[in-house]
């Protein structure tokens, strides 16, 4: 769903090339989410550009990257975190911060299931790639703000604001629910951006959730994030997928 572009705040990027690496990977590897900051793609982008791939092909994105040819392009992994991995891609002379994510996780909670993310997706204006359902993008946000910084930015306040009249039936989940989001949209409203107590309930329901539905992959998941975070760094990515 496009909003206006005075909503989204930040900075617009127009790099030279990035349509032709767009209309690369759309041919040569297919399907990929853009999970926010699109309404200017194919030709720029608000901020940084984050791509969802779901885990068993992330390999096959990296090699995607690497074929492509239309200028001098380089990738390289900065930051990696379970389910995430923060890259530079060079263009040219340009600098796209790009993250690629195959998950979305608290301390290896996760938090957004990504079959009803891909599910749930359709395919942008451009017709290059997919953008996410505005649920799902909504609750996404909503969720890495209040898990991970226990608040809600403030430049985000306006879009969110705007958003959910459209899509609030179908945000809630079990560990978030249409209490949570009407305490948010009352809170904002009032300029209220911070949610400490709903944060440590939230987390607590989510780990409850986790466990019940999928107690070893949380316990392994778990582990995975403090080895990835503190131990294997960006070696654990590049051994995975850029093999």
């Amino acid at each position: 769903m496009l909003v206006p572009n005075s909503i989204i705040k930040g900075n617009v990027h127009f790099p030279t090339h990035i349509s032709g690496f767009l209309k690369h990977l759309h041919v040569d590897f297919g399907q990929f989410i853009v999970l926010r900051g699109y309404e200017h793609l194919p030709y720029g982008y608000i901020n940084d550009l984050d791509i969802f791939i779901p885990i068993e092909r992330v390999s096959e994105f990296f090699f995607s990257i690497s074929k492509y040819n239309g200028t001098y392009c380089d990738l390289q992994i900065v930051v990696s975190r379970l389910g995430l991995i923060k890259c530079t891609l060079i263009l040219d002379k340009d600098i796209i911060l790009l993250d690629i994510l195959y998950g979305f996780f608290y301390v290896g909670l996760s938090y957004q299931d990504t079959k009803l993310l891909v599910f749930n997706s359709s395919i942008h204006k451009s017709g290059l790639f997919h953008i996410p359902s505005l649920s799902c993008e909504i609750r996404i946000s909503l969720l890495k703000e209040i898990l991970h910084n226990s608040r809600v930015r403030e430049d985000k306040a306006s879009y969110f604001l705007m958003m959910l009249p459209s899509c609030r039936r179908n945000i809630p989940v079990k560990y978030f629910n249409s209490c949570n989001i009407d305490s948010i949209e009352n809170a904002i409203s009032k300029g209220n951006y911070f949610f400490y107590y709903m944060s440590i309930l939230i987390r607590i329901k989510l780990f409850i959730h986790n466990f019940k539905t999928e107690p070893f992959n949380t316990i392994k998941n778990i582990y995975l994030f403090f080895y990835i975070k503190y131990i294997s760094k960006n070696k654990f990515h590049e051994n995975i997928f850029l093999k």
